[in-house]
């Protein structure tokens, strides 16, 4: 259960959510109870991880987990290629409404797993973090390539994930068609590469 403080906090918010969208009580509960962790394991093992928690834990524990990609260009033999890649190597979310019970499990897990938190106090990703990442990466879990132009020293994102985002953009690399992007999450700002391909000058 989380303690006490946490629980008014995330209330006060998703009630602050209801004035503005009409969200049900039952909604409400639901937001308080299933939340996404972080969890942490070895690079490139992303999937390996996720196959094995979702194998060894149960459905009343582990409602899901998740592994979020982001698509990027990479040109090889004269050509370019569309790939997937992780978002967040190393890491991985899962929803539950018992982190300690899932942390106890995942001790049965072969790869080095665990939540991320606070010592024994495990903290769930914000709701507007929790809504930034669903909004990127849609109903695939994909952060799709995004298309735009240049304006001098302005971008514009005219197709892609990173439309009307262009606020958060902090470096673009034309060459690899990549762009830098900054987030919050876990009470950090972190950056992250999705792609991003500048199609003209204008």
């Amino acid at each position: 259960m989380k303690d006490p403080l946490s629980l008014f906090l995330l209330t006060k918010s998703l009630l602050q959510q209801v004035r503005h969208s009409r969200l049900n009580f039952s909604f409400i509960c639901y937001k308080i109870c299933h939340m996404w962790y972080v969890i942490q394991t070895k690079t490139g093992k992303e999937e390996v991880t996720k196959q094995l928690i979702e194998d060894k834990l149960s459905s009343d524990l582990c409602e899901e987990c998740i592994v979020l990609y982001c698509e990027t260009k990479r040109k090889y033999l004269g050509e370019w290629h569309l790939e997937k890649k992780p978002m967040f190597p190393g890491y991985l979310f899962l929803v539950t409404e018992d982190p300690r019970a899932v942390n106890m499990e995942l001790k049965k897990v072969p790869e080095l797993t665990k939540i991320l938190g606070y010592e024994d106090d495990f903290v769930p990703i914000k709701p507007e973090e929790e809504a930034f990442l669903k909004r990127i990466t849609g109903e695939n879990l994909v952060a799709e390539m995004s298309y735009g132009v240049q304006e001098g020293d302005r971008i514009i994102v005219e197709e892609g994930v990173l439309k009307g985002l262009e606020s958060i953009i902090r470096k673009i690399d034309r060459h690899k068609r990549r762009a830098l992007i900054e987030m919050n999450l876990l009470g950090e700002v972190r950056q992250i590469e999705i792609g991003l391909e500048i199609v003209r000058k204008a």
